[in-house]
This record gives C-alpha cells, sequence and structure tokens, in this order.
C-alpha cells in the first residue's frame, strides 16, 4: 500500500492560552475525500489555516509526500502542492474567468504582450477536466458561485495541487451546483489529488467522502470509513468529547 499523501503528527496550536488544535494526529491518503467534520470551534478552521500556512502551529509537524510543509507562508504552502477553495470565492470579480485562472502566470508572445488565446486555452482545458465549461470572457463577477468555485478548483489543480482544502463548499449553492461540484470532487479522487471536504452537512459527507474525522473543542474524537459510520453516530461523535 502506498505511503498516506498527508501526515500530521501533534499538531497544536492555541490563541491567547485558547487551545484551538491539541496535538492532532490524522492521514490523509492520495485520491482520498477525507471529509472533516465538527461543530463550531471544534478546529477545522485551524486546522485548514495550518495547512495552508496563514499560521504557524505551537508544536507538531505535517509531511506532504514524506516531505516536510513549510509552517507560516502561503506562498510556501501552495508551491509545496496545497491549496483551499472557499465557501465564497477570492476571484477578482472585475477580471475574466480566463485572466483569473492565469493570474500571475500569464503566457505571452515574444516576453511581452498577454497571449490570451493560449489563457482561454489553458483555462478551457483545465476547466474541462473538472467537467466544467462556460464563457470565459465574461467578468467573473457575472458567474454564478459555484462558477466561481470552479474556477478557483481549476486553477489549483492547474497549479499541480497535491491537496485541495474545500471549505464548507456548497454553502452557498443550489442542489444541482451541489451535484455538480460533488462530480467535479470524484474526477479530482480519480486524479489522485487528496481532497480535504470539511462540511457540517451529514448528507454531503455520505455522499462525497471516503473517510470522515470528528474534532471537538480543538481534539480529535474519531476518524472511520464513512460507509462504517450512520448519521447518529457521527451526531454523538460530535457533542460527545470521546468516541
Amino acid at each position: 500500500m502506498a505511503d498516506p499523501l498527508l501526515q500530521i503528527r501533534g499538531l497544536s496550536k492555541s490563541y491567547g492560552g485558547v487551545r484551538a488544535l491539541a496535538a492532532l494526529d490524522l492521514d490523509v491518503w492520495p485520491g482520498e475525500v477525507h471529509a472533516i467534520m465538527g461543530e463550531n470551534g471544534a478546529g477545522k478552521s485551524t486546522l485548514n489555516k495550518l495547512l495552508c500556512g496563514v499560521v504557524a502551529p505551537d508544536a507538531g509537524e505535517v509531511l506532504l509526500a514524506g516531505a516536510p510543509l513549510p509552517f507560516g507562508s502561503v506562498a510556501e504552502a501552495e508551491r509545496a502542492g496545497v491549496a483551499i477553495v472557499h465557501q465564497e470565492s477570492a476571484a477578482f470579480p472585475d477580471l475574466t474567468a480566463a485572466e483569473n485562472h492565469q493570474l500571475m502566470r500569464e503566457p505571452t508572445r515574444w516576453g511581452v504582450l498577454l497571449d490570451r488565446s493560449a489563457m482561454r486555452e489553458r483555462t478551457e482545458a483545465s476547466l474541462r477536466s473538472v467537467g466544467e465549461a462556460f464563457e470565459l470572457d465574461r467578468p467573473v463577477g457575472g458567474l454564478s458561485l459555484a462558477q466561481r468555485q470552479m474556477v478557483a478548483i481549476a486553477r489549483a489543480l492547474d497549479q499541480r495541487c497535491r491537496l485541495l482544502i474545500l471549505d464548507e463548499p456548497t454553502a452557498s449553492l443550489s442542489v444541482r451546483e451541489a451535484d455538480a461540484l460533488f462530480e467535479a470532487v470524484r474526477r479530482i479522487r480519480e486524479s489522485g489529488v487528496a481532497v480535504l471536504f470539511v462540511s457540517h452537512r451529514l448528507d454531503e459527507v455520505f455522499a462525497i467522502a471516503d473517510r470522515v474525522t470528528v474534532l471537538r473543542d480543538g481534539r480529535w474524537v474519531a476518524t472511520a470509513p464513512v460507509a462504517d459510520v450512520d448519521r447518529d453516530t457521527l451526531v454523538r461523535w460530535m457533542v460527545s468529547p470521546a468516541a
């Protein structure tokens, strides 16, 4: 069996004496959709920030594909292969989908002029890999939230991310849009990328995740294959500090 893609050992973080995450151990495998669940204050957001380089831990280590993950630098985390897509897209609304997708890595002609044709082609191919196709020359502000999320996901994959974090991705989506997102996640899983799916919606976890980890008050409570648990068990884990 392959080694875990993500190995978290003893990861801890406190803010002003308040424990946000305490000695977390967790493994995530290549091509796995791993759900992270817990009530408000469980430690989900802190885990996201640590993995994405927004903050540095007080203790612990994270290995990504066997190499230490840099802490405290978003750019370094991205270069290592970690990407996050929030429920509210951070896209630039006045730029087109292609411009957002290719931002900071735009192809040029003769090293001076933007090659907009190549930008559209790259964006179109990237979106196609997650099962999406829509007008690329419209400002992103005119696209639906679901389409903006797909641009962000496609951009992350085009940058060769190995760990994709989806933070409450369906919070503002319709049922149809959520279904399209789930289909994209299944395609991503098949490519070998690991997905951390952070959600408080039980139905979504059962629909898309391979395994689920429950956190409470910053501590690990349980990790299990989704096929081996039911709704009542997950609810009990989220409201009880012990599994």
